[in-house]
């Protein structure tokens, strides 16, 4: 009777074990989600500011090539 007992008792603690286990893959998988999410959202506002930086570039780039030429022109003037 007491073998019975102890038995059910272990089979009642692996299910609770179980179900908190359960419980704590289901918060682990939530927050890696969560993160991956945050990552995705990091990398593509990181890929838009590169992209404003090197139009800024570029037409900086454009002004100080005006520059020179008229710098240039007047040089010969």
């Amino acid at each position: 009777m007491t073998e019975n007992i102890d038995l059910i008792d272990g089979r009642n603690n692996i299910t609770r074990l179980m179900q908190g286990t359960g419980i704590l893959l289901c918060r682990l998988v939530y927050q890696r989600d969560c993160l991956l999410r945050r990552v995705d959202q990091l990398i593509k506002n990181f890929d838009a500011e590169l992209r404003c930086l090197n139009h800024y570039k570029c037409k900086l780039d454009i002004e100080m090539k005006i520059a020179d030429l008229r710098f240039c022109v007047q040089l010969r003037v």
